[in-house]
């Protein structure tokens, strides 16, 4: 039985898709920012279609707070993803031609809606967050990481 040579974090290295390399690009931000906004309003319509059960919110819920907490805080991962899964919501709340709403007027309605915007918070905070002083570096004294 040989040692593993990269001792025991090997098994647990980080992808190079998450590391910061991966990102330098324009391009690939793009990409991933289109990406991100496709499964965020993926899954915004399918909270919006299973918010007619109990059990609909909360996968909806679980889904979307374990995919904000994944991505990281930057304004091309998080905030792509807020937008895109708020605009099936809003257009969902805002009513059919019919003068109902695809979404319910009780609790779990109301769930929904209140899930939206939380998710629009996490990208608002997200675009704010990504700021840094010129040159990319903290002031000195800022240990905050």
């Amino acid at each position: 039985m040989s040692a593993d040579p990269d001792g025991p974090r090997a098994a647990t290295a980080v992808p190079a898709v998450l590391t910061g390399a991966w990102w330098s690009t324009p391009a690939r931000r793009s990409l991933a920012g289109l990406g991100l906004a496709v499964a965020g309003a993926l899954t915004g319509f399918s909270a919006v279609v299973a918010g007619g059960h109990w059990w609909g919110v909360v996968l909806a819920a679980a889904a979307t707070v374990a995919t904000l907490t994944a991505l990281p805080p930057r304004r091309w991962t998080r905030s792509p993803y807020a937008l895109g899964w708020v605009v099936p919501v809003v257009l969902a709340a805002v009513g059919r031609p019919e003068g109902d709403y695809a979404l319910g007027q009780n609790l779990r309605g109301y769930a929904v809606l209140g899930l939206a915007m939380v998710v629009a918070v996490a990208g608002v905070v997200a675009l704010a967050g990504d700021q840094r002083p010129s040159g990319g570096r903290r002031p000195a004294g800022d240990d905050a990481t």
